[in-house]
């Protein structure tokens, strides 16, 4: 047998611990998703050496993503999103050899996003916190659900081949953006929102000119929105609400199309798409110019 889909049914209880590579030792393909499994992921699943596709999604599981999953040389489709997973997200995950799309989002994962993940070999990683596409490989007709523009665009056939993003939002992702993600120049969305990063919004993300959505949301990030990022020719949803960003905001381009709405949560960010103007210095002024207000007051804007 080397191919089960037991999707969308209602099965319930834990994954066998124990002998399933000896019970499906030429398994490639196998769909569990949409179930109500719970437990944690059975490292046996390191030994299935066929396997292509394993799909989990919105079950129940729990606990970590077990790290000799990573020794599937030939999986290249890995589905995991909308469970209760949690632990390290890397480095688990960056040992896959031929890894093309990974579904992470919806878990309680944590750790940082490492500064060498530009350089492995994944090729897709994408999902969205709702979507649930199909597997575009030889034997299944290609077909997924990608979401840009604020829409969500179903795509078949070789046009897979040029649709690229990343979407580990949902998680308890921590540390640093790396500047690295910036060298990522063929994705058309970028979302790592609703996690617990820190620090900067790098500037090499003005390299990513062919993006098109850009979710930084819910996070902890602070300073400035670089300027570089009014590059970004193609972009068109764009989001850093609720964050701790300061200064002015891009003001070419496509950023003068994003307005306060893009930006809410951050009470010290200005610029002529927002209700405050900025000084000279590109910053909030203490004083506002009908002296009624300073720069802890904000209450009333």
């Amino acid at each position: 047998m080397w191919r089960i889909d037991l999707s969308d049914n209602a099965i319930t209880g834990q994954i066998s611990s124990s002998n399933i590579s000896s019970i499906f030792p030429n398994l490639q393909f196998m769909n569990m998703s949409i179930n109500a499994i719970h437990g944690s992921l059975p490292d046996e699943f390191g030994k299935m050496n066929s396997l292509d596709t394993l799909d989990l999604s919105d079950n129940h599981l729990s606990g970590e993503i077990p790290k000799d999953i990573s020794r599937v040389g030939s999986l290249r489709f890995l589905k995991l999103s909308n469970n209760k997973l949690d632990g390290p997200l890397f480095p688990t995950l960056s040992d896959f050899d031929h890894l093309e799309q990974l579904y992470l989002d919806g878990n309680s994962l944590s750790g940082g996003i490492p500064s060498n993940f530009s350089s492995t070999t994944l090729l897709l990683i994408f999902g969205g916190y709702h979507d649930r596409g199909l597997y575009p490989f030889h034997w299944v007709q290609e077909k997924t659900i990608f979401t840009t523009k604020k829409n969500s665009y179903p795509y078949t056939g070789s046009i897979l081949d040029d649709m690229t993003g990343i979407d580990l939002s949902y998680n308890k992702l921590t540390g640093n953006i790396p500047p690295e993600l910036g060298s990522l120049t063929s994705i058309l969305a970028l979302n790592i929102s609703h996690n617990q990063l820190t620090g900067k919004i790098p500037d090499t993300f003005s390299n990513l000119l062919q993006i098109e959505s850009l979710d930084l949301s819910f996070n902890l990030l602070s300073g400035n929105i670089p300027t570089q990022l009014s590059q970004l020719t193609f972009l068109e949803v764009f989001s850093v609400v609720h964050n701790n960003l300061s200064g002015a905001v891009p003001d070419k381009g496509q950023f003068m199309n994003f307005d306060e709405s893009s930006y809410e949560g951050n009470p010290f960010l200005c610029g002529p798409t927002l209700p405050k103007i900025c000084n000279a210095n590109g910053q909030l002024p203490a004083i506002l110019p009908n002296d009624s207000y300073t720069d802890g007051d904000f209450g009333s804007w």
